[in-house]
């Protein structure tokens, strides 16, 4: 709303026909500072995600495992 960019990266459409996140991700604060970034795979947090305080102080690393993103894309289809 006020200008600021809050994230970048690409949408791309899921067997549902619903847009997903896909690809490499930036997310940021207010102030313009990195919040965090990674990649997704298909709408869910693969790999390691690399994270940031407001004032750009790095935070641990979270790291999220590519067969838990199967998993979880194996119990949405069944909703």
């Amino acid at each position: 709303m006020n200008g600021t960019v809050r994230m970048t990266g690409f949408f791309k459409e899921s067997s549902t026909e619903a847009l997903v996140k896909h690809g490499n991700f930036v997310f940021y604060y207010d102030n313009g500072k990195i919040e965090s970034s990674g990649y997704y795979e298909h709408g869910i947090k693969v790999g390691s995600w690399r994270r940031f305080t407001s004032d750009g102080t790095a935070k641990t690393d979270r790291y999220y495992k590519p067969e838990s993103a199967a998993f979880i894309r194996e119990v949405m289809a069944y909703k």
